[in-house]
């Protein structure tokens, strides 16, 4: 009997094995509530209850009842893969979106005969039973009332238009503040044909998103204080403009698209009619508008001060720097020792780098005349070229065109440190009586700068590189800062249109300076009305102040 026992209880194991144990379900469903349906004209309820272990097991029925003691009835029955909260098709803002979360319409009380429909106003107890094999388990019970939501006013003065002053990849939409603002939320839906289908491209709460929030100056869009705004720009269709194509740079006609307002707010709903709208190119940025001015009012100053400037002589500051180019000069041709002129390490496209060629430009035109040598080290080939026609010119200009040498300008190499390295050497070597640093410099300037002054020659220096002007400073014997390089080529030539032109950005740069002193005066007193104001709707802010628009414009 023992050796038979063996055989016995091995098989009783693997049968054990074999059969597939029913899963333990601890408790009933979890979470189980019963609210109102939202957005409707009353007469139903939504029951919402998580997901239960082997769901795809599990059958559900939801009870009611008139009390909280029964009778309970059946109303409705759910398969434990049916019914799913992401299923509810809700509009936006109505409901989640949760998969793991089951989702029922309750409509009737009884799912079988003649039953009565849920009624407004009737409080009626549920319950959720679940059904796992022979396992059963219900729920606590809840009450539930349906009411009829009261329709929402309608918004007024709903418009979709073309967003101005852009490429055509946007939607201006504006409405008007409803009287339940604070307790709303809007959305403004997108799709491509009228019948959808609908999707989100924007959503705001009641009080947020007003005209003057906007960003447009105000000859361009109004201030209206209780009037929604919303740029729309892209949907979860796609872009409104389609995207350019990379490999034949062009795009693809703009499709119509169909917008709609919708409002939702306690339970209530309420949507414009669809609108149909193709953004539209704008040829001309209206926003921009006084920068246009700007424009024409700085032409007119620059015409007007060059004119005077070719009729007269108009005072410019001294820039000690500059003056020191004559000694510098001299001083080579003293000794007989060439000048070391550098441009920097930007190309032809940088502003700095072209101050740099027109001092270059009027240094010449004194070294041709004192007969001394000039030596450019380039680290870009179009800057040579360009170097080379203005020595060239400047020599002519002198009357001493055939002392110009075509190695005066040359190419040592595009390579940031192997170009200092080779500048260095060449200092070391010839001992220059002069070197000038201009335009615009990176990690190299302190190695340039240090190596000019170990070998006793006069350094002037002149950068827009803020961050290389503290060693420029130290190292060197004169430096330009900042806007003094631009207008070392006006102080060493005196060309009118260049001293004009000079002259001029002065002219705007006390209107401006001017500007600031009004504006900040009437940002001050713009702040104390608007904290006198007890409504933060109609108090007044600076930035309404219109004379802001026209400094600021878009």
């Amino acid at each position: 009997m023992r050796i038979a026992a063996v055989p016995l209880t091995v098989l009783l194991a693997t049968a054990a094995l074999g059969q597939e144990a029913a899963p333990p379900v601890p408790e009933a469903p979890k979470k189980f509530a019963v609210v109102d349906f939202p957005f409707d004209g009353g007469g139903a309820l939504a029951a919402t209850w998580e997901k239960m272990p082997y769901d795809d097991r599990v059958s559900y029925v939801i009870l009611s009842a008139p009390a909280k003691e029964g009778p309970w009835t059946a109303c409705l029955t759910v398969k434990g893969t049916e019914g799913w909260k992401s299923e509810a098709g809700l509009p936006p803002g109505g409901w989640g979106g949760e998969k793991d979360v089951h989702y029922a319409k309750i409509t009737k009380l009884a799912d079988a005969g003649m039953a009565p429909v849920v009624e407004d106003g009737r409080e009626t107890w549920f319950r959720i039973r679940a059904t796992l094999d022979d396992k059963v388990l219900e729920s606590e019970p809840v009450a539930a009332t349906s009411s009829k939501n009261p329709p929402l006013a309608a918004v007024a003065e709903v418009k979709f238009e073309d967003f101005t002053s852009d490429n055509g990849s946007a939607v201006a939409a504006t409405w008007r503040a409803g009287p339940d603002d604070e307790k709303t939320t809007y959305y403004v839906l997108v799709a491509a044909s009228e019948n959808g289908p609908w999707a989100v491209a924007e959503s705001t709460p009641g009080g947020e998103n007003f005209m003057p929030d906007a960003g447009l100056p105000f000859w361009l869009w109004g201030r209206d204080k209780d009037v929604h705004f919303l740029k729309i720009t892209k949907s979860p269709l796609g872009p409104l403009q389609p995207n350019e194509d990379p490999a034949t740079h062009t795009r693809a006609p703009t499709p119509d698209w169909w917008f709609r307002l919708v409002a939702e707010s306690g339970g209530s709903r309420w949507e414009s009619a669809p609108v149909k709208l193709r953004p539209e190119w704008n040829v001309f940025d209206w926003a921009k508008l006084n920068k246009f001015f700007y424009m024409i009012g700085f032409a007119a100053v620059c015409l007007v001060v060059i004119r005077i400037a070719r009729g007269r002589h108009l005072f410019i500051r001294r820039i000690p720097g500059l003056d020191a180019v004559d000694e510098a000069v001299g001083r080579a041709t003293e000794m007989g020792k060439p000048i070391y002129y550098l441009t920097g390490r930007n190309s032809m496209t940088d502003v700095s780098t072209v101050a740099a060629t027109l001092i270059l430009g009027e240094i010449a035109k004194k070294v041709a005349t004192y007969d001394t040598q000039i030596k450019v080290p380039h680290t870009d080939a179009i800057v040579m070229a360009v170097c080379q026609e203005i020595t060239r010119e400047a020599y002519i200009t002198a009357g001493r065109p055939d002392a110009f040498r075509e190695d005066s300008n040359f190419f040592v190499t595009d390579d940031q440190f192997g170009y200092t390295a080779a500048v260095d050497g060449m200092m070391v070597r010839e001992k220059p009586a002069a070197c000038f640093y201009m335009g615009y410099y990176y990690a190299e300037a302190l190695l340039l700068a240090e190596t000019g002054a170990s070998t006793g020659a006069i350094q002037v220096a002149g950068t827009d590189a803020d961050h290389q002007l503290p060693f420029f400073v130290t190292a060197c014997d004169y430096t330009l800062i900042g806007e003094e390089l631009y207008a070392a080529g006006a102080y060493l030539s005196r060309e009118p249109v260049l001293v004009g032109t000079l002259r001029a950005q002065d002219v705007g740069k006390a209107v401006i300076l001017a500007g600031l002193l009004i504006l900040t005066v009437v940002a001050t007193i713009a702040q104390w009305v608007s904290a006198s104001e007890t409504d933060p709707k109609k108090a007044w802010s600076w930035q309404e102040v219109w004379i802001f628009d026209l400094v600021r414009g878009n």
